[in-house]
């Protein structure tokens, strides 16, 4: 437990542990949320507007945890010394957590890469982003602190570009949009997160580029990262990922969704060299387009 006596007013308690403890807004929120931050030994939220002399303590513990470094082979697309790039499997879960104790990516990572960022707590090491266990593709991995930090910032203005491919049920009606539909965690059902005027703001621009009996392909660029914002958004709509077991009611296909993070564009926050990635689509997913084709024709 960390304590900390306020030497400023005026900030955000979230915003003001960021900076005492260098640390990932994010981190700080989550602990925020679970009831681990006590201000004058009252919990108080994200928003709550810190005065000097307040007494923070900080719950900083972290459950035992399986952290043990897994020598699965890993495909790296890209490393120096203060990143990574690399090309998540499908059915890979990203971190561990306390309803997952198994391996994960962060476990494969351990063994993997020399060296990995510890801003975002013990259980995430290097964990900038993250995909969904059925999601493939691109992530960036931050393997020290400062490096860290300049990519969170630069999540936060947008300034990563992530293009994904989708395979969708059903045709849109237009063949390039965007869909701006608030997200937040539903209500009734904790796994899943729903279209709330009370969320955040999301952002999602598509262009369907094949089109099949039943299905669209789309190109999908994220402008903000919610939590499962493609699935939500597209399933809103009625045209739910194809094969997607949790907001696809009619095709929860056994080998789950059809949704992968094929390129990543952005500025490197240390070199400032221009940086561009691109994953084929996995072979699971290049098989059911061949079959879909077949069927078309």
């Amino acid at each position: 437990m960390k304590k900390i006596e306020v030497n400023k007013s005026g900030e955000r308690l979230d915003v003001y542990l960021t900076s005492e403890l260098k640390v990932t807004r994010s981190f700080v929120k989550k602990r925020i949320d679970e009831g681990k931050v006590l201000v004058n030994d009252i919990i108080q939220k994200s928003g709550y507007i810190v005065k000097v002399n307040d007494i923070i303590l900080f719950d900083d513990k972290v459950e035992e945890i399986n952290l043990t470094p897994s020598y699965k082979e890993l495909e790296i697309i890209y490393e120096d010394e203060y990143l990574a790039v690399i090309n998540k499997d499908k059915n890979v879960i990203v971190h561990p957590s306390k309803s997952y104790n198994g391996e994960t990516l962060v476990n494969i990572l351990l063994g993997n890469l020399k060296s990995l960022s510890s801003i975002n707590g013990v259980i995430r090491p290097g964990i900038v982003h993250r995909l969904d266990k059925d999601t493939s593709g691109l992530l960036i991995v931050a393997k020290e602190d400062n490096t860290h930090r300049l990519l969170s910032l630069m999540l936060k203005d947008h300034l990563i570009k992530r293009e994904y491919i989708a395979l969708i049920d059903g045709h849109l009606k237009y063949k390039t949009g965007t869909i701006e539909l608030p997200i937040k965690r539903d209500d009734n059902n904790r796994l899943k997160m729903s279209i709330n005027k009370n969320g955040k703001k999301s952002t999602t621009n598509y262009e369907v580029i094949e089109s099949f009996l039943n299905t669209d392909l789309v190109k999908v660029n994220l402008e903000t990262g919610r939590t499962h914002q493609i699935r939500v958004h597209f399933s809103y709509l009625g045209y739910p990922v194809y094969g997607d077991k949790l907001y696809n009611k009619d095709n929860k296909l056994e080998e789950g969704q059809y949704l992968c993070a094929h390129k990543l564009e952005f500025v490197h926050p240390v070199t400032n060299k221009n940086m561009i990635f691109e994953v084929p689509l996995p072979k699971y997913f290049l098989n059911k387009l061949e079959e879909l084709r077949k069927i078309n024709n």
